[in-house]
């Protein structure tokens, strides 16, 4: 495993959109999630937002990010938002999968991610890694979930920066997102194959 933190250079290329309120681009293959229910992140209702979050079981700091990200998803609860944390570990299995939220007590959709069509379609490059779609289709916001890490095994004590609840609160209120990227820390996504 691998830690990063990633710049601006290194995610500004966009393959796609995202979150789209037409029928799915036909590459783009639909996912089912942990439980086997069919989901497709890429598909939103008008007015609602879509926010990824891109996760491995064996990543220290995203795992550490779970409390942070069930007190987000508990404050989000009823509004018109829709989590996905999305495993990017090409060999994890459904059922070790489902292990991990259980684990972390996570209630939103878990989906797997082994062909990394999320991770290039997002240009995301390490986990935990946001992104933040309109109902548009119009990518919002890329980057950390909060300025908890400053760096490599530099914890803040307090958060001050909390840019992806703050990009989902500007999408909700159809305002531009003031920060719609921040650099993130965390575990590199290693290309498949590697």
């Amino acid at each position: 495993m691998r830690f990063a933190a990633v710049g601006l250079l290194g995610s500004i290329l966009l393959f796609g959109s995202g979150c789209q309120n037409q029928p799915p681009n036909p590459t783009v293959r639909s996912f089912v999630d942990v439980h086997g229910d069919p989901v497709d992140p890429l598909i939103c209702k008008p007015g609602e937002v879509a926010a990824l979050i891109f996760i491995t079981t064996d990543c220290p700091i995203a795992n550490g990010y779970a409390p942070q990200l069930k007190e987000m998803f508990a404050r989000f609860e009823g509004k018109p938002v829709k989590f996905y944390l999305v495993h990017v570990d090409p060999v994890l299995t459904v059922e070790r999968a489902r292990k991990h939220a259980a684990d972390y007590g996570y209630k939103s959709s878990v989906i797997l991610d082994p062909t990394h069509e999320l991770v290039e379609l997002c240009q995301v490059a390490v986990t935990p890694e946001a992104v933040v779609y309109s109902s548009d289709g119009e990518l919002q916001y890329r980057g950390r979930i909060n300025n908890w890490y400053g760096d490599i095994g530099r914890k803040r004590f307090k958060v001050s920066k909390h840019e992806l609840r703050d990009a989902i609160d500007a999408v909700l209120a159809g305002k531009p997102v003031a920060v719609p990227r921040a650099d993130a820390v965390g575990c590199e996504i290693e290309a498949i194959g590697n």
